[in-house]
């Protein structure tokens, strides 16, 4: 457990040290604007990628939200946002390529990037915006309009950058240091001390379908870091409980919580949480069957 610990530990400073290094030679208004008047589809792309290069959890991701769509940015590109953002990120990358390897690792980015693509699709045509909260859109902005600064500034030197990236990246390590080894004992505990008889026969009450649905259920109201249940969810896989209702609980815990929708509920009105709430179990639901008929 600690030697895992620590490649993890060190796998993930390297990994988030690059991305913030990256998004420094980024031009974010000039990204902003790009997503805003961007067409639908290719926009929800871009909103999917940005989400999976953001380190956020479910309740973290409400406050960026928020500001996109203060920013005016297409609901529908906000909804992907909202939806993939949580589900992928370099942390979840390397555990998942650790735990379960490349083709599990592959799909599931894959699913958890596509998926909010299309749902954030489906929610703009249908008009769901149309349940956000009122305040939250500004009247005297123009739809589709971002406020971009006109001061350039001075280049930053390239060691002020690499400084700036590796205190972020420190702090960011530190941050996840407890979730990281809260699911490492947990895991290590399941392995070593949960009977197999116990799981076994748990995962034998109910059809394999069945325990999709019902994982997926389950996972809704928990609010967990998907990073540190990760460990735990390879020890149950390891104790007889199929991938594909792992993977159910995994994407509906980390998708939404009840501190979430709490958050939410500031933004959007009792119609547009419940939609949100069904979104991510049908996510959850889909991709628990998908590992369960190709896994």
């Amino acid at each position: 457990m600690v030697l895992d610990g620590t490649i993890l530990i060190t796998l993930f400073y390297g990994v988030t040290f690059v991305i913030v290094l990256l998004q420094q030679n980024l031009a974010t208004n000039q990204k902003m604007t790009k997503l805003a008047t961007a067409p639908l589809g290719l926009g929800n792309v871009y909103a999917a990628l940005g989400g999976a290069v953001t380190p956020f959890c479910s309740c973290s991701t409400v406050p960026v939200l928020s500001g996109m769509m203060q920013a005016r940015i297409r609901f529908g590109f906000c909804f992907t946002f909202l939806m993939a953002s949580p589900l992928v990120n370099e942390a979840v990358i390397i555990i998942l390529w650790k735990y379960f390897g490349w083709q599990y690792l592959l799909s599931f980015v894959s699913l958890a990037l596509l998926l909010p693509i299309v749902f954030g699709i489906i929610a703009d045509s249908l008009r769901f915006d149309q349940f956000v909260r009122d305040y939250v859109y500004r009247k005297n902005d123009i739809p589709g309009e971002v406020k971009t600064s006109t001061n350039t500034g001075f280049a930053v030197p390239l060691k002020a950058k690499l400084k700036f990236a590796a205190l972020m990246s420190k702090t960011e390590t530190i941050s996840v240091l407890p979730y990281l080894a809260v699911g490492l004992l947990i895991g290590g505990l399941i392995h070593g001390f949960v009977p197999d008889n116990w799981i076994i026969n748990l995962s034998n009450q109910f059809s394999g379908p069945t325990m999709i649905l019902l994982m997926a259920i389950l996972g809704i109201p928990f609010y967990f870091n998907l990073m540190a249940v990760i460990p735990v969810a390879f020890a149950l896989t390891d104790k007889g409980i199929g991938i594909g209702a792992v993977t159910a609980f995994l994407v509906a815990g980390a998708g939404t919580s009840l501190p979430e929708l709490i958050l939410l509920f500031k933004l959007f009105r009792t119609e547009l949480l419940v939609i949100h709430v069904l979104f991510m179990w049908l996510a959850a639901v889909l991709m628990g069957f998908f590992f369960y008929f190709y896994f």
